[in-house]
């Protein structure tokens, strides 16, 4: 009987330490879903924010999970790749993007052609960026922006610049030709200050001329028409008669370019030679606008592996660095208050350029600020093809 009693009492008792050890629990577990709904709760805003975001996007947005899957789209995605989202939602994102999902690059506004859903093909500008978590790459996110309007653009500038400068031309052939008739006619009958209104308004004829060529150049370039006749050159020669040219533009500003033809003979380059001149021109022209006077341009040409490179090198008060990466795009002009000098259109270094690409070359600057600038630009030294045979030498 007391056995039974002791018993009943350590029953009562272990179910009164168990129920409160259960309502300690539920106590828990009740304050750890409050956390857990909150948490929710939370993630929800947080995503009803990115979606947000994501739609408010001008470009579209899509976003892959770590086995190259779609897992987001924009809905200007869905407006620029015309699908809808049922069909695109969970497949591999190399079904439209032409890309490496998780490689180790990064699409930096590169440009391809993206195929619609409905067959046509757009241009557009493509960046990626991972996603990572404690190192490892999680999923990619990438942006399309639709480059045909800008192209569309692009093109009707282009075919308004070709009209005018074509308007431009003739009447401005006419000016020219009538001032240099008064030049040659009465020149000597002016006083001197008349004469210096004549001479600079030739000045900015020839100006005027030159910058309409310019236009018309890049028309050509930008059509596609741009084409260059090419023949062996020695390059020191070309680069000699071209510093000649310009010898007494300098000693207008007593700016001295030196340049020391070469002892020996360097390999021929295969090239344009008008255009490769003009090159070396607009480089020598830029560094006699940008030197002190009384200062100098040294041009030196030397070879480097496979390539003869030009120098040409002012002492004047150099270039800011975040300037120097669009020095050759169209358009594209230094702010006054980064470097002071001639006010061209920002024309002959994107032509510059042009034209050794279109050579297989390079070109390039190094620039100090205060401590003037060097520009310079390779080309490839001709190498006859195997078969090609070489001609008997003339006895």
């Amino acid at each position: 009987m007391e056995y039974l009693l002791t018993f009943s009492i350590l029953l009562i008792l272990a179910s009164g330490f168990y129920i409160l050890l259960l309502r300690k629990r539920l106590k828990i577990t009740l304050i750890e879903r409050s956390n857990l709904n909150q948490k929710l709760f939370l993630l929800s805003r947080e995503k009803i924010a990115i979606e947000s975001i994501l739609q408010s996007i001008d470009d579209g947005v899509i976003i892959t999970n770590n086995t190259n899957n779609i897992t987001m789209l924009s809905k200007k995605a869905l407006d620029i790749l015309k699908f809808d989202l049922d069909s695109l939602q969970g497949k591999p994102v190399g079904e439209i993007l032409s890309v490496d999902p998780l490689g180790n690059k990064i699409l930096s506004n590169e440009k391809m052609g993206i195929k619609l859903a409905t067959g046509e093909t757009i241009e557009a500008k493509i960046s990626s960026l991972p996603v990572l978590d404690s190192g490892e790459i999680r999923g990619v996110i990438y942006t399309i922006h639709d480059a045909t309007k800008e192209k569309e653009f692009e093109e009707m500038k282009l075919d308004f610049v070709t009209m005018a400068v074509h308007q431009l031309r003739t009447p401005l052939t006419t000016l020219r030709g009538y001032l240099s008739f008064l030049s040659g006619s009465i020149s000597s009958k002016l006083n001197t200050e008349d004469k210096q209104y004549l001479d600079r308004s030739i000045t900015g004829a020839d100006q005027l001329s030159a910058l309409i060529e310019n236009l018309i150049k890049i028309t050509h370039v930008e059509e596609g028409e741009f084409t260059i006749q090419k023949k062996l050159t020695h390059l020191e020669n070309l680069v000699e008669n071209v510093k000649k040219n310009l010898e007494e533009l300098g000693n207008q500003k007593s700016v001295k370019i030196s340049f020391q033809k070469p002892k020996e003979i360097f390999p021929e380059v295969m090239i344009d030679y008008f255009s490769i001149s003009q090159v070396v021109n607009n480089l020598i022209e830029n560094a006699i606008d940008h030197s002190k006077e009384g200062g100098s341009v040294v041009i030196n040409i030397w070879q480097k592996e496979a390539d003869l490179v030009v120098d040409v090198k002012d002492y004047g008060e150099g270039i800011p660095f975040e300037a120097t990466k669009n020095l050759f795009k169209k358009f594209y002009q230094v702010p006054d208050n980064l470097r002071a000098g001639s006010k061209g259109m920002g024309l002959g270094l994107y032509i510059s350029k042009r034209i050794i690409d279109a050579h297989k070359g390079k070109i390039w600057v190094n620039t100090i600020l205060g401590r003037g600038a060097t520009f310079s630009f390779s080309l490839p030294i001709y190498q006859p093809p195997k078969n090609q045979k070489l001609p008997t030498p003339k006895s």
